[in-house]
Parts: C-alpha cells; sequence; structure tokens
C-alpha cells in the first residue's frame, strides 16, 4: 500500500477497494499485514492434517473458528510456517475454498451450510439463532461454553449479542430471544401503557421518576401474558420497556425510570439527582444520608462518585456534601 500510494501516486481509497483485492496470490497474515504467497513456501498437502482435523471438527457442528482450529494445531502450525489464525484462515481459503466456505473470518464452515438465502452469516447470527432455537432463556455461561470453549471464537462475540435488537436481558447473566417471549406491537402498547400510567401516578404524589420494581411487584397481574416457560423479570420489563426509546432507565440500580421526553426534562442520573436535591433537600445535605435515602428510593445501588454525574455536572460532591453546582457558584461570586 506505501509503495502504491507514495511511489506510483495511486489514491489510497481506489486502491484499497480496486486494486488490492485484485493483486494475485496475497495473504492476509494478520490485521492490516499481508504476505505474497511466494514468500512462504506453501504446501497444501502440509495443511492436510489441519483440514482433516478441521472436517473433524464440522461433523460436530456446522461452523467452527480458525481460532479454534489453529490453537488445537499449532505445533503443526508453526513447523510449516503459520504463525497466526489469520493467515491459517487464509490458506485454507486459498487451497480449500471448494470445500469450505470462508467467507468470514474467523468462520469456517463446509460449502453450503452458512448460507441463508443468498447471504452468508456470521458468527453473530449463529449465536442469535443458538438463543432463538433454545426457546427459553440462555445463560452467558453456556453461550461461552458453546462458541468459546468449543467452537473457539472470542468472548467479545458472544458478550456483544446483548446488543442486537432480537435479544434481551432476562438477568444479570441470562438472555433471552424476542421470539421466545412471544413480543408483540400490542403487548409493547400495553406494557407502555401501564408504565405510563404509574408514572402519573406517581407523579401526582410529587416523585418524577417510576420503578421497575414497583410494575413486577404490584402490577404483574396486568403485565401482558408472555408464554407458560417464561416467567416475567425486572430485568426482562427494564429491557422490553425502553426497547422502542419512549423510557429511560436512570440509576446504578436499573430501577427508576422516566418517560421520553418529560415535562421536567430529566434524561439522565444529573438531572434526577438535581431535581431531587432542589426540591427535598433545600439544595445541599450530608452525602452519606443522601446516599442513603438514595438507595431506599431505588435510584443508588451503592455509592455516588463525581464521574457517575459527568464532566459538566450541575450537582457537586465537596467533601461530605452534596450540593448543587449553582450555590457553590453563588458562594464564589460574593
Amino acid at each position: 500500500r506505501k509503495y502504491a500510494v507514495e511511489t506510483l501516486c495511486i489514491n489510497e481509497a481506489i486502491f484499497s477497494a480496486s486494486h488490492f483485492q485484485n493483486i494475485p496470490n496475497l495473504l492476509r497474515i494478520n490485521r492490516g499485514e499481508y504476505i505474497h504467497l511466494s514468500q512462504l513456501s506453501a504446501d497444501p498437502e502440509k495443511l492436510l492434517p489441519i483440514v482433516d482435523h478441521l472436517k473433524s471438527l464440522l461433523t460436530f457442528s456446522n461452523h467452527v473458528s480458525a481460532l479454534r482450529l489453529y490453537n488445537d494445531k499449532k505445533i503443526t502450525c508453526r513447523l510449516i510456517g503459520v504463525s497466526t489464525p489469520i493467515l491459517l484462515f487464509s490458506l485454507i481459503q486459498f487451497f480449500y475454498s471448494d470445500q469450505f466456505n470462508l467467507s468470514r473470518y474467523p468462520k469456517i464452515c463446509l460449502v453450503g451450510h452458512s448460507e441463508t438465502g443468498n447471504r452468508t452469516t456470521g458468527v453473530t447470527s449463529e449465536i442469535i439463532r443458538y438463543i432463538m432455537e433454545k426457546d427459553s432463556p440462555c445463560s452467558y455461561a453456556e453461550l461461552y461454553q458453546h462458541f468459546v470453549d468449543k467452537l473457539g471464537y472470542e468472548q467479545m462475540s458472544v458478550y456483544n449479542v446483548h446488543f442486537n435488537s432480537q435479544i434481551i436481558r432476562y438477568s444479570g447473566s441470562v438472555v433471552v430471544h424476542l421470539a421466545t417471549l412471544g413480543w408483540s406491537e400490542d403487548k409493547q402498547a400495553a406494557l407502555e401503557i401501564l408504565a405510563a400510567n404509574h408514572l402519573n401516578d406517581r407523579k401526582s404524589a410529587g416523585k418524577p421518576f417510576g420503578l421497575i420494581s414497583h410494575l413486577y411487584d404490584y402490577m404483574y397481574d396486568r403485565l401482558p401474558e408472555l408464554p407458560d416457560q417464561i416467567s416475567w423479570t425486572p430485568t426482562v420489563i427494564g429491557e422490553l420497556l425502553c426497547s422502542e426509546g419512549k423510557f429511560r432507565i436512570i440509576g446504578t440500580t436499573r430501577n427508576a425510570f422516566v418517560s421520553v421526553p418529560n415535562s421536567l426534562n430529566i434524561e439522565n442520573l444529573d438531572d434526577l439527582l438535581h431535581y431531587i436535591l432542589d426540591t427535598e433537600f433545600d439544595g445541599a445535605a450530608n452525602i452519606e444520608q443522601f446516599i442513603f435515602d438514595m438507595r431506599e428510593k431505588g435510584i443508588l445501588k451503592k455509592s455516588l462518585t463525581s464521574m457517575m454525574l459527568g464532566i459538566d455536572s450541575r450537582v457537586l460532591i465537596d467533601g461530605n456534601v452534596v450540593k448543587l453546582a449553582r450555590l457553590s457558584n453563588s458562594a464564589e461570586g460574593t
């Protein structure tokens, strides 16, 4: 790339999009690093023990990670000059593309086993499918055992699955597919109405936020119906309630919530604590007592730190006192 861009004066974007991919016998060795096949003295027959092991792995699962294959055959790989999982993936892709589908690193599968219509699926799709086909809440421990320990994928591939819109948290270390919940637009609307009514009741009592725990403890029978094998959890209520962006959970207990938008313009923890300090504590309070009260209200789990409030916080922690920042500004101005 450096030679093409700096010496031949080829536009880098054009080189990457048009020329780079067409260079023959170029293998990827690492992220952003490539090597020409001629520099390896690669012999496809030396890969046969690795390929045979790959085929045996694929008799138990329709896909496996190049990381798992490399770790299983690390000594063999080193003996034939293969130093990284990415290079192993590239070599199998170069010599055995007629037998294996290697369209998306690090996933390897037999030809024809990863196609959904005309679209090749990645590991995230495989994890989502696994959770959906389980048809019940699925623990991260089970996902790690299957996709990391057994198939060799990275832990982050599993952890990040909860960011997919089809997957929600069921509890702290358990996820579930929306299809398993039999979730629908009508059920979403019913949950949102229940939450809005709860917020109105709280607002009438001078409380600017609702509690997931109240919906779970006192309104359980009014929650939308779930399949017989699935029970409501506070985590599921919060995840579904916030899924359409009309409500937002605030605080470290993941219990307090507000509607978005709301008449008091409360959008985050700083806004909520500012409102409570101003209306209930005359602007300042002993920090230990304040934290205790916020725990009782269902807002804080343990402590309160300046980092939790943000850079431009309107709430200031000063020694053993928590107060509105404008009070300090007023004091400095006098």
